[in-house]
């Protein structure tokens, strides 16, 4: 069984070299290791370049955002499982992947595999549900995709902060999952504020993908209006701890 690790990363200088000791640590042998780079114009290039022996498939080119950096990665990858490590995170040990791969032979018919995440030092659990995803996401560089649900339909592009959301909302009802309840990466979390300043337009981009997505309409309806009733508080929240400097 083939596992791709695609990496996606620009100036990433600073931390892109964790991120592939990390990856080339892990015990597992047929992993196929993939780096998309977004034209960097720090030190990433010459890290990788130094470690490229080590690395299958590397392209740098300009790109649209980190989702079609991840969509190109997808579209180069051939292992019939797939996670995203991008610059920055780490596996949260050497045995990670090959523990998923028993994992998912041990499991009958599943297309998705996730784990919990460490941040800040504290470990995190999550579980896959609607009730989960009216105000989640799954930490992306703990789930394990097979090829199936994730090569034939690729992030849309329309979405700036949530393709990940959108797409995973729109697969659920076609996933089968297993929860693997032990850290599979330690997440990087210096993207965390800006990600809280740009929580209202997340949010309304999340009503978006709800309401375009393959779930029913009853489902599309109740999320819909959970997600409406957060709004204010969302756009609140926004304005109180970023004055609204929301990002353009």
């Amino acid at each position: 069984m083939k596992v791709s690790i695609i990496t996606v990363c620009f100036n990433a200088g600073d931390v892109i070299g964790k991120t592939i000791n990390s990856i080339i640590k892990q015990d597992y042998d047929n992993i196929e290791f993939i780096i998309v780079d977004g034209l960097s114009t720090d030190n990433t290039k010459v890290i990788i370049e130094e470690n490229i022996n080590d690395v299958d498939v590397y392209i740098s080119e300009k790109d649209l955002g980190i989702y079609d950096a991840m969509n190109k990665g997808i579209k180069l990858s051939t292992g019939d499982w797939l996670i995203f490590m991008n610059a920055g995170d780490v596996f949260a040990s050497s045995d990670v992947v090959s523990n998923i791969v028993d994992c998912i032979h041990k499991s009958n018919n599943i297309n998705l595999i996730y784990g919990n995440y460490i941040i800040s030092n504290v470990e995190k659990s999550q579980k896959l549900s609607l009730t989960f995803l009216m105000s989640h996401m799954l930490n992306h560089q703990s789930v394990f995709y097979h090829s199936s649900i994730i090569k034939n339909e690729t992030y849309n592009l329309k979405y700036k902060f949530c393709a990940d959301y959108a797409h995973l909302i729109n697969a659920f009802p076609k996933t089968r999952s297993i929860h693997f309840n032990k850290a599979i990466s330690i997440y990087d979390n210096n993207g965390i504020s800006s990600q809280d300043r740009n929580k209202y337009k997340m949010w309304l981009e999340r009503l978006d993908a709800v309401w375009f997505s393959d779930l029913n309409i009853t489902t599309k309806i109740y999320l819909s209006l959970r997600g409406v009733v957060s709004l204010p508080y969302q756009y609140i929240k926004t304005k109180v701890l970023y004055r609204g400097n929301f990002e353009k």
